[in-house]
């Protein structure tokens, strides 16, 4: 999916997808007057890491809606959420050499997409 212009059309891909933990961490830190003549210390210190786990979509819809030039999010193997980048072609660009640069990358794709992967 490249981006798109409503929500409700970005809901297609969204609906589709799983949720995932997000995790949060909160530090809080505090000290402490002594004011005791017979003790060692004059104050203590102590500080506190808390973290917390919620649930949120793995991709919001202003995900979709604001989608730079050239990107987009595919489902692949089974429902296995990816982003790609796709090159842009310009116009300064003559036909011979848009097409080297499309089967450079086809290529590239080729070799990262053989190999253990085929066999499964």
């Amino acid at each position: 999916m490249l981006r798109v212009k409503n929500p409700s059309t970005a809901a297609i891909l969204i609906d589709q997808l799983p949720t995932v933990e997000i995790w949060s961490r909160s530090t809080d830190s505090s000290t402490r007057d002594m004011d005791e003549p017979g003790e060692f210390a004059d104050f203590s210190a102590a500080t506190q890491d808390t973290w917390t786990a919620r649930e949120v979509p793995m991709l919001q819809p202003a995900d979709l809606t604001q989608l730079p030039k050239g990107q987009a999010f595919a489902l692949i193997d089974g429902g296995q959420l990816v982003k790609l980048r796709l090159p842009l072609v310009t116009e300064e660009h003559d036909q011979a050499s848009q097409q080297r640069v499309l089967e450079a990358v086809f290529e590239a794709l080729r070799e990262r997409t053989s190999g253990p992967r085929d066999a499964l």
